[in-house]
């Protein structure tokens, strides 16, 4: 029908209407401009809502949106760039959709910045996966120590997802049978000598819970945890194994957890155990799972049991802007980029806000490679500058102080890590189509660079292994300039 707007089958795709779009087209301030581009993606507010539920039954503060924190800002990029089959996103969604297998595991990563929570959190806006599945999520931090976790105390977290989503259901009248298994009156036990003023004639099943709620700043609970269930793992897989069943027999959907900030994990070694000795207990769960996991496991040989065994693996490139590394801009790749700047900006157009050429603008998107974060970062510094220039419109020089901002930012990097970024700006500036390989790069310093801002980058495809632009000029001395 012509007119007709159709709901898109993959993500964030149209524009929700914002209290920015239904009011009158006034100018806007740089510094609420700024806001506008530090923002980053939550979970759905209904997901938020149910969490809160859960956390104020487990003793936790209800969690509210920080500053800076949106969900109507985001969209999935992969429409607007034609879709393509080959794209991971794509592919994600086909292998969710026709997966006949029990229990398959999925692995997204991409460098930070390249949509990985937003492709995760976009599932629960998809009607054919939510058809399907029954959508369990969280991130890490709201519950975990980014400094000291590992695979136990995600297995606790999902175990407390499900006894609460089948106690709102009102699917509790089996509870009895499984509260008085022996693991569960053991970790009650447990919890008294943690929390002796804790009603325990209140904690059952939810005593998951009560640890998913002191995992964070206990490290009495997180030993005493990885502990008990190093002894008692097949019982405790067992314990989700069987509430997972009852919520598939009462949704008569499979379930899908969506564990999402696990390549935020601070420390190597944390990483190295859970992604390489603990793999198997993230992969023993019988319901479906996807985990978002460090980029540069891809490059390191610890990580061979990952990369090895799992084939359900994709990997987020960032948008790409040329045909090839000295490339023209390609018009489609322009395209994604602004929009992504157009629907912060509630629909107004880029000569409200910005006063920059064309050219110029292209040199922008050029020093972002790409990167949704990094485009964000470098906006929001633009309109920050203009404001306390007391401008009304970013030019050329407030984006040229923002690219000094972020100069600085990684100079420290370049200056440090000097020799083994030129590794691979050889490799970037060289005629083949594919940079070093992994085993010619130091994959402990790639570790570093990788986990730190956007210093080392995926431009454009996967494979395409090369330097932040920004780092490229430091390193070749010359300034960044639109």
């Amino acid at each position: 029908m012509s007119g007709a707007v159709t709901r898109p089958q993959w993500g964030l795709c149209y524009f929700m209407p914002t209290p920015y779009a239904r009011r009158p087209q006034l100018p806007l301030p740089m510094m609420a401009l700024r806001e506008r581009f530090t923002q980053h993606p939550l979970l759905p507010t209904a997901v938020i809502e149910q969490q809160n539920r859960w956390r104020e039954r487990w003793g936790m503060q209800p969690k509210s949106p920080k500053q800076g924190e949106d969900w109507e800002y985001y969209f999935d990029p992969t429409l607007i760039q034609g879709g393509t089959p080959n794209d991971p996103r794509q592919r994600l969604r086909f292998a969710l959709l026709h997966s006949q297998q029990q229990g398959t595991k999925y692995f997204l990563t991409g460098a930070k910045g390249a949509g990985k929570s937003t492709t995760a959190y976009a599932l629960w806006d998809d009607p054919e996966i939510t058809q399907k599945y029954t959508l369990l999520g969280f991130t890490i931090h709201d519950y975990l120590n980014l400094v000291e976790t590992d695979a136990s105390q995600i297995i606790a977290v999902m175990i407390a997802h499900l006894v609460e989503f089948l106690r709102d259901a009102h699917q509790d009248a089996k509870f009895e049978d499984l509260e008085a298994r022996a693991a569960v009156q053991d970790l009650r036990g447990i919890l008294k000598t943690l929390k002796p003023r804790a009603k325990l004639q209140q904690v059952n099943l939810n005593v998951f819970g009560w640890f998913t709620a002191i995992f964070k700043e206990s490290a009495p609970a997180r030993t005493q945890f990885r502990e008990f269930i190093d002894g008692r793992f097949d019982e405790v897989m067992d314990l989700l194994d069987d509430l997972n069943a009852s919520l598939e027999a009462y949704t008569q959907r499979k379930t899908l957890f969506v564990i999402d900030d696990l390549d935020k994990i601070l420390s190597d070694d944390v990483r190295r155990r859970v992604f390489q000795a603990q793999l198997p207990m993230l992969l023993r769960p019988r319901c479906a799972a996807l985990y978002s996991y460090p980029i540069e496991v891809d490059h390191d040989p610890s990580f061979e049991s990952l990369k090895r065994g799992q084939s359900n693996r994709y990997l987020l490139a960032n948008v790409k802007l040329v045909p090839s590394r000295d490339g023209p801009m390609l018009a489609e790749g322009r395209q994604v980029m602004t929009e992504l700047v157009l629907r912060r900006l509630g629909r107004k157009p880029l000569s409200d806000v910005i006063r920059l050429s064309d050219a110029q603008w292209d040199r922008v998107l050029h020093y972002t490679a790409g990167n949704f974060r990094e485009l964000s970062r470098l906006l929001s510094h633009a309109f920050e500058i203009a404001a306390m220039d007391g401008k009304t419109l970013a030019d050329q020089k407030c984006f040229e102080l923002a690219l000094e901002r972020v100069r600085a930012d990684y100079n420290m990097f370049v200056q440090q890590y000097r020799g083994f970024l030129n590794q691979v700006g050889d490799g970037h500036r060289s005629q083949q189509q594919v940079a070093p390989a992994p085993q010619e790069i130091d994959p402990e310093l790639l570790s570093k660079l990788l986990a730190a801002f956007a210093v080392v980058e995926y431009p454009n495809e996967p494979g395409w292994l090369g330097l932040n632009p920004i780092v490229a000029d430091l390193l070749e001395g010359t300034p960044s300039r639109l």
